[in-house]
């Protein structure tokens, strides 16, 4: 006796397809909360880092009365001037200001051509400048532009303008 057999088992061509169509904005929806979330740890790591940067500038100049031994012989640090080449001139701190440049370095959102990131020390050269002051700028993942400075100041923003607070003119 022969069965009739109305409803063969296994899946039909268009039911695989939909299946992997799913999967696949499945899986496109968590790669870009987890591109998102990993830029924003970037972030945060650089952030760290360049608080862990002042606290250097701060006994750097507990000890010499100068932000200048922390200050690189390039304050742009780019594709050219990496901070593997660059030259730190304290004697306490050298080491882990250049580990600390590196971090920041690796963890940035790198622009073609663009500077990556900034040290600058204003050296104190006239009654309108009282003390010596700094700037530390970077790009973050997000886009934005981060700046701190001397005053304690810090900026998130976009574009590029210095004088924001925490910037090279608003340190």
């Amino acid at each position: 006796m022969a069965k009739n057999n109305k409803h063969p088992k296994g899946f039909t061509v268009i039911e695989l397809l939909i299946v992997i169509a799913i999967i696949g904005l499945l899986a496109s929806i968590v790669l870009v909360s987890v591109t998102a979330a990993r830029n924003k740890a970037k972030d945060a790591r650089i952030k760290s880092d360049v608080a862990q940067f002042k606290t250097l500038l701060a006994l750097e100049y507990n000890d010499t009365e100068s932000y200048l031994g922390l200050q690189p012989n390039n304050a742009w640090i780019n594709r050219d001037a990496t901070c593997d080449n660059i030259a730190f001139s304290s004697t306490n701190y050298t080491v882990k200001a250049r580990i600390l440049c590196n971090d920041i370095y690796n963890n940035t959102a790198k622009k073609s051509g663009d500077a990556i990131l900034y040290f600058g020390v204003q050296a104190k050269a006239s009654p309108f400048v009282p003390k010596e002051n700094y700037s530390i700028m970077v790009y973050l993942n997000s886009g934005k532009m981060y700046c701190t400075g001397s005053s304690g100041l810090t900026s998130e923003y976009e574009g590029y303008d210095m004088s924001k607070p925490g910037c090279w003119s608003n340190p």
